[in-house]
């Protein structure tokens, strides 16, 4: 559509600007569109593929925002399907929120196993944290994940980060899925 605008207008330079202005509007709008109809592709992840998943979303996040996304996951042995799909929701939407609203530089993603063997999710950014006046009006996406962690008998907490920047986390009693030894 914006090639064939300038080509009807040919060399005429004020024309030019407005054309070169839509065509940059309609690339970030379709890319947006893009990652919006990913986003609602169901993600299976079955045992041992939330490293993978977490991986894909710290790369496409990168990719499409230009921040330093990490995913550091000392806990990846076996997990249960239910327990790696909530996780990578809540993941994900942490995420979300912190480009919408925290504008970090860089987002750090933690799989990790506590006492007892118990796992954690945790999601750390260093944006500009979240007006703690108006944490009791949480949004949509604080709600839902929320309800992701206390499906698996989780606690969700979103603090600032000090230094600024935000942490969420789930904290479960979750643990891996224990092996088949064989026998």
């Amino acid at each position: 559509l914006a090639d064939a605008a300038r080509h009807r207008l040919g060399a005429e330079g004020g024309g030019r600007e407005l054309i070169a202005k839509l065509a940059g509007g309609l690339e970030q709008l379709n890319a947006k569109v893009r990652a919006l109809c990913e986003g609602l592709i169901p993600v299976e992840i079955g045992e041992g593929d939330l490293k993978s998943a977490l991986e894909a979303l710290c790369e496409s996040t990168r990719k499409a925002h230009g921040l330093s996304v990490t995913l550091e996951a000392d806990a990846l042995g076996d997990l249960d399907p239910q327990t790696a799909h909530q996780f990578y929701r809540i993941a994900r939407e942490a995420v979300a929120n912190a480009v919408r609203h925290g504008h970090p530089r860089s987002i750090v993603i933690r799989l990790l196993q506590r006492d007892a063997g118990a796992l954690a999710l945790e999601i750390a950014d260093d944006g500009v944290g979240f007006d703690e006046s108006r944490r009791r009006d949480a949004g949509l996406g604080s709600r839902i994940m929320q309800y992701r962690c206390a499906t698996l008998g989780g606690q969700l907490q979103i603090q600032q980060r000090e230094g600024g920047g935000t942490i969420v986390s789930c904290s479960t009693s979750r643990t891996l899925v224990p092996t088949d030894s064989g026998g």
